[in-house]
């Protein structure tokens, strides 16, 4: 330690706050070594974390001076930096989420050189601090589990749980590593906290990580402290137990137990996550499943469509129908936008409600309605998951299923096996004619994939009966005779079993037979034969009712029986859709030729109506009142009660609505066993959903009534109980080193959407209703003559091109008063061309020309006054902008010849600029000040990082930025002059504005308050947006940050990555949350009215000091939006006229905001606050600002 290092650490630790620390390190950088860099970056971190708690963005704190200069030091000293220098370092970097790889890739690489200096907290913070910002270092993280290894008794609870988060975060699994960590976790377990338990489990399962007796004895343990834990570490060791299908019935038991206690502390993702595992470990306590079902209900709203989805399948598979759940979740899938739902989320939705037999009519209709629109991007299981549920449901949609007959084409080889049972049955089920590539494609899989068929004997039989029971005619015949020995075989080992009667127990058989006989049985692993299989069975055993006149009479009763069933059950709940599940059985009994007894029907699942005594059920109890069980019991009780006893003589005649399975078919055989002399008839047919049901498809477009969203009989939850969502199965962060998990707003107000997950643009199913731009419309004209304009008033100005047909150009005729002034041509070989009508773009004056058509034919390309100035912006700020020789690149130059060699001459080429210094950076990008070299003009240069774009996948979202300000010509907004492409970064060279951030004006200069200056800049706000909303441009992301000064003082709206050019509405859901919009909040799709409401908010931010609806957490901002400003009340400072101004922009109803009224922006000029106000000085820039920056230098405004 150097002799400066003592004295200079005690003036770091002496700082109180994180700005003191940086700006002491700002002035005693030239006296600082390694330990005082770090040091100070180390004290930062903890005192913005412990001190500030987030209220200063991260971004300021990033851009801070001497937060860069301590950057400098770091990267100058890292080759002299020891281990724990190295880990405080990283750790830093986690707590203030700074992610620049440069600087990371540096450390890490001293830190891999140098591990075995490394103590254990060292280690464990180094990598909890890459997971935390996403930095995979491989050549780092390799030499961990070594060093683990080799250390493993040091290791601390904390250091091995953090070690395993870190790991699982980054996605790099290593079975050495968490081998040895579940291995020392289990000797330390008494020293493990519950968060370590939590953090542990959670990254054993997201890695796949699986050893089953270490998890137990964890999951034993950890049910003796469940009462320690907090809902979301009970919610992620559930999660995770799930995850690897570890059963701990103690930990089920006691954590189902809190989480009841404590269900109103759980936020949507713990109880989507603990549902989803109770489904998956199959743990059904119904005093658990009220106390989360109901709190599910009363925070249904802030469920992702992911949570839902994880709700209700997790009810279905363990056979929860919660009515009152089911119709809150129903009732939310109706309110949502479908572009909300992905794939995964539509298909589960629908096979939950399959499987709960949950036929909701709307939601049934809106997730009809996602399938049709998102089915391009259906994976094989949607497809299988969906043709399954609408077939169980018996919803018939004839257009949906032949989509999903055509997606299923296309991906054959990409289906499970259970995938392909899924599809063969719903197609056999359905009854529409299967394409013949599927019937193909279903019989190759079949066949080239055996091994894994025989794997499930049931999956074989299946497949073979769909091929050749049904789509025989589409397949080869040795094809068709190959599959037709895969179903054979099950069918041969079977049939060998019933044809020996010794292997049928007898009637009043013991319990050890009846119990071996059942063991043998379900051994064969496939509940029926198929159709084709079956019949060739009981035909063998002479009980194949083979007369189809016969078996007509009860088919028929039958189905009037189901039919009038299922009628009155949905007279009496129309949700519930149970009787389409019921296996149907009509019989008679006739005891000689002459007799008939009246046929009867029975359905599955229905109690018997008399008591009987069990004489065929011997194969399994609990299916006992199974329609075919119930026939036979009842049959043979009254034949017993006869006189003959079992020596009666009779026929019995059955008709069943599914194949008979296994269990069916012993007990037949037991029944013929038992009654030698009662002749047997049975027959079956397959209720196909296209022969019973209407085709629904035609109400597609059907108008859905939205429910009110909250149930009538649930309480609304507090403000304190609704919380805001995490990521699924996210940990808590760890004591010892905290995640740095964002800030909430003010300070750290991100805009949502800002990255991949800005949100895929307007919703789908509203694509077609939206308004179009006004593309340029096309005409071919033919002459002689033909009079394209005449000397009158018309919308339209023109320009003409050659149709090139017979010749390689075009011509008209220009005549004025009669009087032939001169022609235009145009021509494909010189590429010359010519414009006419450029008046009707500035004003509605009558025409002074008329243009004839002189050539063979000419086209012209016909655009009117508002699509220029949707395309390029009106052509007076054109023309104006020319007049002052501004040069920016626009697209109106195409006007005339020679434009493009002027256009190239006014270009700034990037040689010849000259770089001064750095402005600030992030974690992709940075922006630097550049000087031309000849007219010494200062420029601003962002440079953004094209892996990074690509990474995150926001090309489009970049381009969309460039296209924004390549439309925009204003004072008061930012211009863009050049774009230049580097080989790894893009660079957009833009107007300079040196004074800074309003927002941090304001907190500097204490400007809160200030009516003056609060006029001034709300009125530059509403010239730059009234210029946005010109070009149909909505900003969506106002706030101070967004608002530069420059050296003048003069405002400029900056940072287009959320505007959007728009007509009509859009949906996208984006912003800063305490700035949203009601519009927003509900994605009932939103107007350039958002940006008047926006307004609204910063005038009330600059005159008190924060946003009206300030929260805790954006659910809690968002409620009070959607109470309104009413709710609010108003600081002193915001009362009077400026309050009246403040609700005027904050109406509830955009089309009652001040500038959507009738007179639009000129309302707000003429606002009582605005009196005496020169707006034609500040249009003109003319107005004297109300504080005027001062620029020492270009790099250091003050």
């Amino acid at each position: 330690m150097g002799l400066l290092t003592v004295p200079v650490n005690e003036e770091i630790m002496g700082q109180a706050t994180w700005q003191a620390v940086l700006q002491h390190a700002l002035q005693r950088h030239e006296v600082m070594d390694e330990i005082n860099a770090v040091t100070s970056l180390h004290r930062a971190a903890k005192l913005y974390r412990e001190d500030d708690a987030g209220r200063t963005p991260l971004d300021m704190v990033h851009r801070h001076a001497g937060f860069l200069c301590l950057l400098e030091l770091t990267e100058h000293f890292a080759a002299k930096c020891r281990a724990q220098q190295i880990a405080n370092a990283l750790w830093a970097f986690a707590v203030l989420l700074f992610r620049q790889e440069r600087i990371l890739c540096l450390l890490c690489k001293y830190a891999a050189a140098r591990l075995a200096m490394f103590l254990p907290q060292n280690v464990s913070n180094s990598v909890w601090a890459l997971g935390t910002v996403g930095y995979p270092h491989d050549e780092l993280l390799d030499l961990v589990p070594a060093h683990v290894a080799a250390n493993i008794r040091d290791y601390s609870p904390q250091d091995l749980s953090n070690t395993c988060w870190a790991f699982a975060r980054l996605q790099k699994p290593c079975d050495a590593l968490f081998r040895a960590i579940l291995a020392e976790s289990l000797v330390q377990l008494w020293r493990f906290q519950p968060q370590n338990m939590s953090n542990l489990i959670w990254a054993c399962a997201t890695v796949l990580y699986k050893d089953e007796a270490a998890m137990r004895s964890i999951a034993s343990f950890a049910a003796t402290r469940a009462a320690e834990f907090g809902t979301q570490e009970l919610s992620n060791f559930t999660w995770g137990l799930a995850t690897l299908a570890i059963l701990c019935e103690d930990w089920m038991e006691e954590s189902g137990g809190e989480m009841t206690k404590r269900s109103r502390d759980c936020v949507p993702q713990d109880l989507s996550n603990t549902l989803w595992a109770y489904g998956t470990l199959k743990h059904k306590r119904n005093e658990h499943m009220r106390a989360i079902n109901w709190e599910v209900m009363r925070q249904i709203e802030w469920f992702s469509p992911q949570g839902l989805s994880n709700v209700i399948w997790g009810l279905s598979a363990i056979e929860y129908r919660d009515i009152k759940a089911l119709t809150c979740i129903s009732e939310e899938i109706i309110r949502r936008p479908m572009d909300h739902l992905t794939p995964p989320d539509i298909s589960t939705l629908l096979y939950s409600f399959a499987v709960l037999a949950w036929s909701h009519e709307d939601a049934l209709l809106k997730l009809r309605r996602a399938v049709r629109l998102k089915i391009s991007q259906f994976a094989s299981r949607d497809v299988a998951n969906v043709s399954w549920a609408m077939v169980t449901l018996s919803h018939r949609d004839d257009n949906i299923f032949r989509m999903l007959m055509e997606k299923a084409e296309l991906m054959i080889p990409e289906f499970t096996i259970t995938g392909l049972c899924n599809i063969a049955w719903a197609f056999v089920r359905f009854g529409l004619n299967v394409p013949p590539g599927v019937a193909r494609g279903i019989a190759h899989e079949t066949l080239t994939r055996g091994d894994e068929v025989f794997e499930e004997p049931g999956d074989a039989v299946l497949l073979s009966d769909a091929v050749c029971s049904e789509w025989g005619c589409h397949v080869p015949h040795e094809i068709f005779d190959q599959c037709d020995a895969i179903g054979r075989q099950p069918y041969h080992e079977v049939l060998e079993f019933f044809q020996d009667f010794d292997n049928i127990p007898s009637i009043n058989c013991s319990q050890v037979e009846s119990e071996r006989y059942q063991h043998r049985v379900t051994g064969f692993k496939t509940i029926q034969l198929g159709r084709r299989l079956t019949c060739e069975m009981l035909r063998k055993f002479n009980m194949l009712e083979e007369n189809l006149e016969m078996c007509r009479p009860l088919r028929q009763l039958r189905e009037d029986w189901l039919l009038k069933g299922i009628q009155a059950a949905y007279e009496a709940d129309p949700t519930d859709a149970t009787m389409k599940h019921k296996t149907t059985c009509a019989w008679t009994l006739s005891s000689g030729p002459g007799e008939q007894t009246d046929a009867r029907v029975v359905a599955s699942g229905t109690a018997m109506d008399e008591p009987i005594r069990f004489v065929a059920c011997v194969v399994e109890h609990p299916r006992s009142n199974d329609a075919e069980f119930q026939v036979l019991n009842k049959a043979a009780d009254r034949l017993l009660r006869s006189p003959a006893g079992a020596g009666s003589e009779a026929t019995l005649r059955f008709d069943v609505s599914e194949i008979p399975c296994l269990s069916c078919m012993g007990a037949l055989r037991q029944f013929q066993k038992s009654f030698p002399r009662v002749r047997m008839r049975a027959s079956f047919s397959i209720r196909k959903v296209m022969e019973v049901c209407k085709d629904c498809s035609h109400d597609i477009d059907r108008q859905l009534v939205i429910p009110p969203r909250q149930p009538t009989d649930l309480p609304k939850p507090t403000l304190e109980e609704v919380l805001e969502n995490r990521g699924r199965g996210r940990p808590a962060a760890a004591p010892q080193a905290p995640a740095a998990t964002a800030p909430q707003r003010r300070h750290l107000r991100r805009p949502l959407g800002t990255t991949a997950a800005r949100a895929k643009e307007s919703a789908p199913e509203l694509e077609k209703a939206k308004p179009k731009p006004y593309p340029p419309s096309v005409r071919v004209l033919q002459p002689d003559p033909d009079t394209i304009t005449q000397e009158a008033p018309l919308s339209r100005p023109v320009s003409v091109y050659d149709q090139l047909k017979q010749r390689d150009w075009a011509q008209v005729q220009v005549t004025k008063d009669a009087q032939k002034q001169n022609k235009l041509k145009a021509s494909a070989t010189t590429k010359a061309a010519h414009f006419f009508g450029e008046r009707a773009l500035m004003s509605n004056e009558p025409r002074a020309a008329t243009i004839t058509v002189v050539s063979n034919e000419a086209k012209v390309l016909v655009l009117d006054r508002v699509a220029f100035n949707l395309l390029l912006g009106p052509l007076e700020d054109i023309i104006k902008a020319q007049e002052e020789g501004q040069k920016r690149s626009s697209a109106l130059g195409k006007g005339g010849p020679g434009t493009e060699k002027r256009r190239k001459q006014d270009r700034i080429q990037r040689k010849d600029l000259v770089r001064l210094g750095l402005l600030g950076c992030g974690g992709f990008a940075s922006v630097e000040l550049w000087e031309h070299r000849d007219t010494k003009e200062t420029y601003a240069m962002k440079c953004v990082s094209k892996g990074y774009i690509v990474k995150m996948g926001m090309q489009q979202s970049i381009l969309n930025e460039k296209n924004i300000l390549m439309m925009t010509n204003s004072f008061f907004v930012i211009k863009l002059f050049e774009c230049f492409n580097g080989s790894q970064t893009l660079y957009f060279l833009l107007e300079a504005a040196l004074g800074g951030e309003l927002y941090a004006t304001y907190n500097r200069k204490g400007l809160h308050g200030s009516e003056k200056h609060a006029k001034f800049y709300i009125a530059g706000t509403v010239c730059a947006l009234a210029h946005l909303h010109d070009r149909r441009i909505i900003y969506r992301d106002l706030k101070p940050e967004n608002l530069l000064l420059n050296e003048s003082g003069q405002l400029k709206l900056t940072d287009m990555g959320l505007a959007k050019f728009v007509v009509g509405k859009t949906f996208t859901t984006c912003g800063t949350p305490d700035y949203f919009a009601p519009e927003l909040i509900s994605s009932s799709g939103h107007t350039i009215a958002v940006d008047w409401w926006t307004l609204g908010i910063l005038l009330f931010e600059f005159m008190a000091g924060h946003p009206p609806f300030e929260s805790p957490t954006p659910v809690e901002t968002y409620s009070k939006v959607m109470k309104g400003i009413g709710k609010v009340k108003m600081p002193p400072k915001c009362q009077g006229a400026i309050g009246d101004l403040i609700k005027g922009l904050l109406k509830k109803e955009p089309s009652e905001r001040l500038p959507m009224r009738p007179g639009a922006i000129q309302n707000v000029k003429d606002h009582k606050w605005y009196v005496g106000f020169n707006w034609e000085g500040m249009e003109s820039q003319k107005l004297d600002p109300p504080y005027k920056p001062i620029v020492k230098s270009s790099l250091h405004p003050h």
